[in-house]
């Protein structure tokens, strides 16, 4: 899954507005994040196949970004740190809960598309439910929690109505990545697919932060 990935961010910043968007589109890929530099440093393995439908990743070995242990401690790692930054005063496990939840979202949703690539227990007993192989399915769904995520936090109290066309140009945007990673040709090498996600994965928050105002 890709942006996705990001409904999460949206949903979390209804429900928990001390948190910066730029922060939960951070968090909602950080695990991403990690995946990228592993590959490039050979902590983690994939390949790509382009004659594989929907996407072309083979997703070989990576216990410690896409396990679900893995993936439980990143959160865990990614709420207290929210609370160390954020949070003041009263409700301070809510905003440390809803950053952990953000993050875990990542497997969940991942699991949705991926093929049995994720670990239940390190690189053991890997699970998925292979929607990229029905990559008009995948794709449908992508845009799906994308838009109605979005909907979901523009017309909410927490949100500002002079903010709503910023925020629904960066869905527009996000709209565009989706489209151009389904669509476009896939990469040449590996590293030059995980150098662009991770420059994407960096950027988005930027945009977040812009569209929020803040």
């Amino acid at each position: 899954m890709f942006v996705g990935h990001y409904c999460a961010a949206f949903v979390a910043k209804r429900i928990e507005p001390r948190l910066p968007l730029w922060t939960l589109l951070l968090a909602v890929q950080v695990v991403d994040v990690f995946w990228g530099l592993f590959i490039l440093l050979g902590i983690e393995r994939a390949s790509l196949d382009p004659g594989l439908p929907g996407n072309p990743l083979v997703l070989s070995f990576m216990p410690y970004t896409h396990s679900l242990p893995a993936t439980l401690l990143w959160s865990a790692a990614a709420g207290v740190l929210g609370v160390a930054l954020w949070a003041r005063g009263e409700h301070k496990l809510k905003l440390g809960l809803t950053l952990a939840a953000a993050v875990a979202s990542h497997w969940l949703l991942d699991l949705l598309v991926h093929r049995h690539d994720l670990g239940l227990w390190g690189d053991a007993h890997k699970v998925g439910l292979g929607l990229w192989d029905l990559p008009m399915a995948a794709y449908a769904l992508e845009i799906l929690l994308l838009a109605g995520s979005v909907l979901l936090l523009a017309f909410s109290p927490v949100w500002p109505g002079s903010r709503r066309r910023a925020l629904a140009v960066l869905c527009l945007g996000l709209l565009v990545l989706q489209t151009a990673s389904q669509f476009g040709a896939t990469p040449g090498n590996l590293k030059a697919m995980v150098v662009s996600a991770l420059a994407v994965y960096l950027l988005v928050p930027l945009a977040g932060r812009w569209a929020e105002g803040k």
